[in-house]
């Protein structure tokens, strides 16, 4: 099956169980999505999704080429004004949830202050929703329900569908999900999709492995009634023109990106260190970072430094007497 075109209203829902395909297939959707030409940003909790992500058996890398991790995303936050904007931010401990929810929250805070949100459209990926979502519920909801009006369109990934809170689950206009076993998460898509499409819920649980079965809010059941088998329905462009920076948004190739991408590559050479221990730790009430050494304000020399610097030099008062004689 081929991705429909994606547009700035979705909320599109990935489920799938560990290891059955949900992640490739994310991948594929998203380098679609880049070959139109989106600007994308993802949460990548596993540091999987950029060429430069963490090597794994089993793994596909990409496809964005640019990763940057929480840390220095917060040491400069203007490469979001790139406008080649394709990026993986990795949270600082990827084994940590509520280290996975502070790197939202921050890419949140961060979109939101350098005007990224309604000025054109923005792709936002966030993986692995079911690992972190608790510790950031509310702001998730409102990215769900609410970003929508400021131009951005939302792919939520997860293992579970019951992971995601309602208020999330019910904005979903579409659906991928491969198979599923536990009654919770039967019970979820059946509640998203029992008006149009009453035996869905029912089909995933007999998918083999590596079938998926697709759902669009207002379509007729019928178009949905065979499974779709993984690694058939997306991704036919190839990665060379992903690469040549082809945009078949709107029949337009990108140019030089100049400057402004440049300064996307600076945090692929940063290393996959982060904070050190008790460093960068986001408030995420009030979006600060209490940690010695960040502020930009200029620290005043004691009185004696400035008085001192006030007096002029041996040499000058030399120069300014040889002058006056």
């Amino acid at each position: 099956m081929q991705p429909d075109e994606l547009e700035v209203p979705d909320r599109r829902g990935i489920f799938g169980r560990t290891r059955c395909g949900k992640t490739r297939w994310a991948k594929r959707f998203v380098r679609e999505q880049l070959l139109a030409g989106w600007p994308v940003v993802v949460l990548d909790v596993k540091d999987e999704w950029s060429t430069k992500g963490r090597p794994r058996d089993g793994v596909e890398l990409g496809p964005l080429p640019y990763r940057w991790t929480a840390w220095q995303l917060l040491q400069r936050p203007s490469v979001l004004d790139s406008p080649h904007l394709r990026m993986a931010v990795v949270p600082d401990d990827a084994d940590d949830a509520k280290s996975s929810a502070r790197a939202f929250a921050l890419v949140a805070k961060l979109l939101r202050e350098r005007g990224k949100l309604g000025r054109g459209p923005l792709l936002l990926v966030l993986d692995e929703v079911q690992f972190w979502a608790r510790h950031e519920l509310d702001l998730l909801e409102a990215v769900a329900t609410i970003w929508a009006d400021y131009g951005v369109a939302l792919v939520l990934i997860s293992q579970r569908p019951a992971g995601l809170p309602i208020d999330a689950r019910s904005q979903l206009s579409h659906l991928v999900s491969f198979s599923q076993e536990e009654p919770a998460d039967i019970e979820a898509l059946r509640d998203r999709t029992r008006l149009t499409d009453p035996t869905y819920h029912e089909r995933v649980q007999r998918l083999s492995p590596g079938a998926f079965e697709t759902w669009r809010a207002g379509e007729p059941a019928t178009t949905n009634g065979a499974a779709h088998v993984e690694g058939k329905e997306a991704g036919n462009r190839s990665d060379a023109d992903l690469e040549a920076g082809a945009d078949h948004h709107g029949g337009r190739r990108r140019g030089d990106p100049g400057p402004a991408e440049a300064a996307l590559e600076d945090g692929d050479g940063g290393g996959r260190e982060g904070p050190g221990e008790g460093e960068g730790q986001l408030d995420l009430q009030g979006g600060r970072l209490p940690r010695r050494g960040l502020s930009s304000k200029k620290k005043t020399p004691p009185k004696k430094q400035r008085a001192a610097g006030l007096r002029s030099s041996p040499q000058k008062t030399r120069s300014k007497e040889n002058h006056r004689a």
